[in-house]
Formats: structure tokens, C-alpha cells, sequence
């Protein structure tokens, strides 16, 4: 597995966290927390993820 296939994971990981997040009604704090109780700085930095774009291997 590449370095580029692990991000694409982390995004994907990221970006269905916080839809999870959203439908829930997280609040800041309580997505620091799932988070492992990561700052807001960090969780400011995982919510700017950029989009991920699937590739078809062929």
C-alpha cells in the first residue's frame, strides 16, 4: 500500500467522522474527544480536508 492510499483512507475516514458528527449534533469539544482529545487547532486542520478522489486501477 502506497503513501497516497493511506491518505485517501485518513480522508475517507475523516470525512465520514464528521458527517457522523454533523447528523448527530456533535458540538467542537465532543468531536476533540472522539478524537483522542486532539486541539481545536488539530480539528481545525482535520475539518479543511481536502476532497478525495477515487481512481479506477486500470
Amino acid at each position: 500500500m502506497t503513501v497516497d492510499d493511506e491518505k485517501a483512507k485518513g480522508h475517507v475516514a475523516l470525512k465520514g467522522f464528521f458527517g457522523i458528527c454533523r447528523e448527530w449534533g456533535c458540538t467542537q469539544e465532543e468531536m476533540m474527544q472522539l478524537l483522542g482529545g486532539v486541539s481545536r487547532s488539530t480539528l481545525a486542520q482535520y475539518q479543511e480536508v481536502s476532497p478525495v478522489i477515487f481512481r479506477h486501477p486500470g
